[in-house]
């Protein structure tokens, strides 16, 4: 069926609110962007019978708090030409700050610029963010997540990067950025985590594992300072931590490089979290079967 009608009024709707869907199928958005701008909603897409929620073609913007979004799809594309995400998390106007958002079992494809981004402003951070148990697929500008300036305390939390070049994930401005990568599997890619200091990041127990094509770069984590957005930026002034990192099927590649091992900590450098991650020997068995919008999975996500 086609959604329109019925998708699009939670975009617009207001005060404390709970989504569910008594149909499946698809919503296509003349609007290169929507947005949900009302705080206060769960948006519940298990509740549609198979094959369940897709957004088409378009982009979703979450610029509000407290919002939750659960079993969604959205499949970004290239049809209009446009460069932009599949889903963003981000405060673009001065404001209140945006914060509590969790995307779980979600599954985010074909973005032409990331297939997940967040960023705020100096005034309106984004922060307490979760992206868990997700499917991030086949960016078609080669590219998974990029993590913004005035951002803090996102947590990307067991999920499924695959057949996507690079950014997974990365903060490219290091301006203090405060984020959490543990327990994810990243497959079929040729650079993966970067981090710019300033920044405070924990990389625990992720699975990097090669596809057809061996990664092009010989280290799967990099800590460096980015001279154009952050030139006064020292090494020493980030705080980064790796532990239980396993590479799979690509001999050349090694998981950290000098500058990571040089400036790493003995402990865990997000000292807040509350996520604690399993070992990664395990993660595969753990995590197949589950991630992404997995109550009813469509043929592109068995893919």
């Amino acid at each position: 069926p086609f959604l329109r009608e019925r998708v699009l009024p939670w975009m617009s709707a207001t005060g404390p609110r709970v989504i569910v869907f008594d149909t499946s199928g698809y919503s296509e958005w003349s609007a290169i962007e929507r947005s949900v701008r009302e705080p206060n909603v769960s948006i519940l897409c298990q509740t549609a019978p198979a094959p369940g929620i897709t957004l088409r073609h378009s982009t979703l913007r979450v610029s509000a708090s407290e919002v939750i979004l659960r079993h969604l799809r959205v499949r970004r594309s290239n049809r209009d030409g446009r460069s932009n995400d599949a889903l963003r998390i981000i405060r673009q106007r001065d404001g209140e700050p945006l914060r509590h958002v969790i995307a779980d079992h979600c599954s985010l494809s074909w973005g032409t610029d990331e297939n997940l981004s967040f960023g705020g402003r100096p005034t309106s951070p984004v922060s307490d963010v979760t992206v868990q148990h997700c499917l991030l697929a086949e960016g078609l500008n080669h590219y998974q997540v990029l993590i913004g300036h005035d951002t803090a305390r996102i947590s990307l939390l067991r999920n499924l990067f695959a057949h996507t070049d690079n950014r997974i994930p990365e903060n490219t401005y290091g301006r203090g950025e405060v984020y959490e990568f543990n327990n994810n599997i990243v497959f079929d890619y040729n650079r993966a985590t970067t981090i710019a200091t300033v920044a405070t990041v924990d990389v625990i127990g992720n699975v990097y594992k090669a596809g057809p094509r061996p990664p092009d770069r010989t280290h799967n984590v990099t800590f460096n300072v980015n001279r154009v957005e952050n030139p006064d930026a020292s090494l020493d002034d980030g705080e980064v931590y790796g532990a239980d990192n396993l590479q799979v099927g690509a001999d050349v590649a090694e998981m950290y490089d000098s500058n990571f091992t040089t400036h790493a900590r003995d402990r865990r450098a997000h000292e807040g979290s509350l996520y604690d991650p399993i070992p990664a020997s395990e993660l595969e068995v753990a995590l197949l079967e589950d991630v992404g919008a997995s109550r009813a999975r469509d043929a592109v996500d068995e893919r």
